[in-house]
């Protein structure tokens, strides 16, 4: 089945954060990729339940997330990757260091992952912190995030794409 291009769009920031912990936690057990259907098993697994205690989603939304993933289920089968619906979004200041990327750069091509992690080892990242917009103790937790969207999107996966606005 073919999936529509903006799928992402269409699930929910919540839902997208439950796939995300359960395609991480494929990930760390060296189980195949992740599913509708790993995402349906682990909410009525207890998972929800973890991540609420965790503040990461709100234990009144298991019933409406539980209903979002069976109509994505009912679209497109229960053997659909869970990374296709997902929501990748960078974090807080990884969206200060892409926007000051892009101000940096208004003509070429669109930058890449890659091209914004070139700029961050190459000085970006002493300038924001310079300039007040980050910690510097943040600098290697920037780095290892980029890294981690790099691996699972690519090197050339564009990097406006990942901004989240708050």
């Amino acid at each position: 089945m073919t999936l529509p291009a903006d799928i992402q769009e269409t699930v929910t920031r919540e839902l997208s954060n439950v796939m995300e912990a359960v395609i991480d936690n494929y990930e760390a057990q060296g189980h195949g990729p992740a599913t509708l259907r790993s995402v349906r098993e682990a909410m009525a697994g207890g998972l929800f339940e973890h991540l609420a205690a965790e503040g990461r989603v709100r234990p009144e939304d298991k019933a409406n997330l539980m209903l979002e993933v069976e109509a994505l289920i009912d679209g497109s089968g229960d053997d659909a990757l869970a990374v296709r619906f997902t929501r990748p979004r960078a974090s807080e200041d990884l969206t200060t260091v892409i926007e000051a990327f892009l101000d940096e750069t208004d003509e070429g091509p669109p930058p890449t992952l890659s091209t914004v992690r070139d700029a961050m080892q190459q000085g970006l990242l002493a300038r924001l912190v310079g300039h007040g917009q980050l910690d510097s103790e943040d600098e290697q937790s920037l780095l290892d995030e980029i890294d981690a969207m790099i691996e699972r999107h690519g090197m050339g996966a564009l990097a406006e794409e990942f901004l989240h606005f708050y």
